[in-house]
C-alpha cells in the first residue's frame, strides 16, 4: 500500500534504495535491542516494511522496463532468492556460532546495506551490447595500448574541430557561422545569437512568492485529487472480477506455502526420520523455488497465452502433492513431493505478479498487493490455530494437508471458470468489433 501511494509522486527506483536502506537499518538496530519490544519494532516493522517495499517497487520497475521477457527477468531476479535459500541457513548459522547472535545481525545488515549502492545504478539503465563484450574480451591483451592511442587520437581531434564550449553575447555584434567547429564566412548553417530577455524562456521564470491563500488552495486541491484517485481506484478495481480471482488464490497460494514450510520438517519428524536429516528439506525446497522460477517461468515468455493456464494447473499440482503426502512414510518420496510442490509454487508466485500487471495495470501492482497482504494479516494469526488443532486435537498433519489440497482445487477450479469467463468475453469483443 505504501508503495503504491509512493509511486504517484516518487520514482519507482528511489522506493527501492529506500526499501533497501530501511531494510538494512532495521536489522543493523536489531543488534543494539535487548528489548522484545523493540526487537520487534526494528526486526519486524522497520525490516518487514523494507524488504516489502524493496520487492514490490522491484517487481515494478522490472514489469517497466522489460516488455517481451518480462518473465525471464523476473526469474533471474529470483535466482538469488533462491540460492540464498540454499546457502544462507549455513551462512547464519556459521555467524551464530562465532560471532553470536548480536553480531550475526550486525554483519547480516552490513551485508545488506551493499543493495542501497547497488540499487542506485537502476537509475540509469543501459542495455548490455554483447558485440561490445565480445571485441573488448577478444582484445583484452592490447586494450592498455589501444585505449592510450584512441584517447590520444581524440584529444588530437577536439583540440583542432572543437568549436568553443562558451560564446559571449557582448563580443558578438554581426551573426557568426560555425561549420565543423571552424569559423567560417560562408557556409550552409547559420546560427544567430540575439540578446533574449531571460523571462521569455521557458523554465527560467522567477517564481512569485505563493500567498498563503495560493498554498492553503494548493493544499485542498492536492488533498481533493488525491480523494479523487483514491475512489476512481476503487470503482476500476474493486469492480473487475479479475481482482477477486487473484485474491483469493494469492491468499490460498501463500497460505499454502507458508504451511507447508512450517509442518513439513515436523512431518517428517512425525514419521520417524531423524531431524538432522529432515531438516534438509528446507534446502530441497529452495532448489525447487529455484528450478520453478528459472526454467518454468522463461516458458511463458516463448507463449505467453500459457501464462494463465500454467499459474492454474500450479494450484492443481499443488493438489496432488498435499493429498500425496499424508500416505508417504520414507524420506525419499517426502523430498520428491516436497520439491514438486515448491517448483509449482515458485512458478506461480514469480508469474503472478506479470498477470496482475496484465490485468489490472502497473500503476495497481501495488496497491493490490497490499491489499492481498492485509487479508492475509488475519489468515496468518488464525494458522497457528487451525495446525495445533489437526496436530494436537487430531495427532497429525494428515488431515491438514488433506485440507490443504481441497483449498487448492478450489482454487484452481476457480482459475478455470475465469479462464473460460475471460476466453468467451475476449472473443464477444472481438466479434463486435467490425474488421474482426
Amino acid at each position: 500500500l505504501l508503495v503504491g501511494a509512493l509511486q504517484r509522486r516518487v520514482p519507482v527506483v528511489n522506493i527501492v534504495v529506500l526499501g533497501a536502506f530501511l531494510a538494512s537499518l532495521g536489522i543493523i538496530a536489531s543488534a543494539f535491542t535487548r528489548e522484545v519490544i523493540w526487537m520487534s519494532i526494528t526486526l519486524g516493522a522497520m525490516y518487514g516494511l523494507g524488504l516489502g517495499m524493496y520487492l514490490a517497487s522491484v517487481s515494478i520497475y522490472h514489469l517497466m522496463c522489460f516488455d517481451k521477457y518480462k518473465g525471464t527477468a523476473l526469474s533471474l531476479t529470483f535466482i538469488a532468492w533462491g540460492v540464498s535459500g540454499l546457502l544462507g541457513p549455513a551462512f547464519l548459522a556459521y555467524l551464530r556460532a562465532n560471532y553470536a547472535l548480536d553480531g550475526t545481525l550486525l554483519m547480516t545488515g552490513g551485508v545488506l546495506l551493499h543493495a542501497v549502492p547497488v540499487s542506485m545504478l537502476l537509475k540509469n539503465p543501459s542495455p548490455v551490447k554483447w558485440n561490445s563484450l565480445k571485441n573488448g574480451f577478444t582484445k583484452c591483451s592490447f586494450w592498455p595500448l589501444r585505449t592510450y592511442a584512441r584517447t590520444k587520437t581524440r584529444v588530437q581531434v577536439d583540440h583542432h574541430h572543437k568549436p568553443p564550449a562558451t560564446i559571449t553575447l557582448s563580443s558578438l555584434r554581426h551573426p557568426t557561422t560555425w561549420k565543423s567547429g571552424r569559423k567560417a564566412e560562408k557556409s550552409v548553417n547559420t546560427v544567430c545569437v540575439e540578446p533574449v530577455v531571460a523571462e521569455e524562456i521557458t523554465g527560467v521564470r522567477r517564481k512569485s512568492p505563493q500567498l498563503p491563500e495560493e498554498s492553503r488552495r494548493g493544499s485542498e486541491s492536492s488533498v481533493s485529487s488525491l480523494v479523487r484517485s483514491l475512489r476512481r481506484f476503487a470503482t476500476e478495481v474493486f469492480r473487475t472480477p479479475a481482482f477477486y480471482v487473484f485474491l483469493i488464490a494469492t491468499v490460498a497460494g501463500d497460505y499454502s506455502s507458508v504451511s507447508f514450510s512450517t509442518t513439513i520438517v515436523d512431518y517428517a519428524v512425525d514419521k520417524g526420520i531423524d531431524v538432522d536429516v529432515a531438516t534438509h528439506l528446507v534446502e530441497f525446497a529452495a532448489a525447487g523455488m529455484l528450478l520453478g522460477r528459472i526454467f518454468i517461468v522463461p516458458i511463458s515468455d516463448w507463449i505467453p497465452v500459457s501464462r494463465f493456464p500454467l499459474f492454474a494447473s500450479s494450484y492443481g499440482l499443488e493438489a496432488i502433492c498435499a493429498l500425496a503426502l499424508p500416505h508417504t512414510g520414507s524420506f525419499a518420496s517426502i523430498a520428491a513431493l516436497r520439491v514438486a510442490e515448491t517448483v509449482v509454487h515458485g512458478y506461480s508466485s514469480a508469474i503472478r505478479g506479470i498477470l496482475l500487471a496484465e490485468y489490472l495495470g502497473i500503476e495497481r501492482l501495488a496497491s493490490c498487493s497490499g491489499l492481498f497482504g492485509l487479508v492475509m494479516v488475519p489468515v496468518s494469526l488464525g494458522s497457528a490455530s487451525i495446525i495445533g488443532y489437526f496436530r494436537d486435537t487430531m495427532g497429525s498433519y494428515d488431515g491438514f494437508y488433506r485440507m490443504l489440497a481441497a483449498l487448492n482445487t478450489t482454487v484452481a477450479v476457480l482459475l478455470g471458470i475465469f479462464i473460460v469467463f475471460d476466453w468467451t468475453r475476449t472473443r464477444r469483443r472481438q466479434t463486435e468489433i467490425p474488421g474482426k
